[in-house]
């Protein structure tokens, strides 16, 4: 019965890391997506301009013309 438990258990924490490990690529992936898309995004509405660096501490928008 013991060994059965610590299986179930070893199974359960595979399950989850490669849960994990499968969210945090997508996530990853997603974040690179985005990024593009807002970049497209900004070339659009600000005529080249795009977002430097966001500092989220007082939310200031920096831009540079897109080379």
């Amino acid at each position: 019965a013991n060994v059965k438990v610590r299986n179930q258990s070893v199974n359960q924490w595979a399950k989850t890391e490669q849960n994990r490990n499968t969210n945090a690529n997508s996530c990853k992936r997603m974040r690179e997506v985005h990024k593009k898309k807002d970049r497209e995004r900004e070339r659009q509405t600000h005529g080249g301009t795009r977002i430097v660096s966001y500092n989220r501490f007082d939310r200031m928008r920096q831009t540079s013309k897109v080379k």
